[in-house]
């Protein structure tokens, strides 16, 4: 199986970082608004929901930015070939594929493991 815990390590500090400035945003704007305790708990709520749709959609914004569109295997069998074979090498699920219209080749994986 494949694993590289150095790389996940340093995920989880990336993603613990964007919450943790997300955080520190609001709070800088609680402290400015006068540290008052309803306006607290407007920004941890606040707060609650960035993250939680930071998580969830940051899959869905990452290919919006790019304008990628999902291929099927009839449209792109050499493609799906390659990554079908690297799926089973690694022993990791099929991923779904989309290509964005770029003149540079890029490959990005997004997501969440599920």
């Amino acid at each position: 199986m494949f694993s590289n815990i150095g790389m996940r390590c340093s995920n989880y500090l990336k993603t613990a970082a964007l919450f943790s400035v997300i955080w520190l945003i609001l709070a800088l704007i609680w402290a400015s608004c006068g540290l008052r305790l309803p306006m607290l708990i407007w920004f941890v709520v606040l707060g609650i929901i960035l993250s939680v749709c930071t998580y969830w959609l940051s899959g869905k914004l990452a290919i919006r930015m790019v304008n990628a569109i999902e291929v099927s295997e009839d449209e792109e069998p050499v493609l799906y070939g390659i990554v079908r074979e690297i799926s089973a090498r690694i022993e990791r699920p099929m991923p779904h594929l989309y290509v964005a219209p770029m003149d540079s080749p890029n490959v990005f994986a997004i997501g969440r493991s599920e």
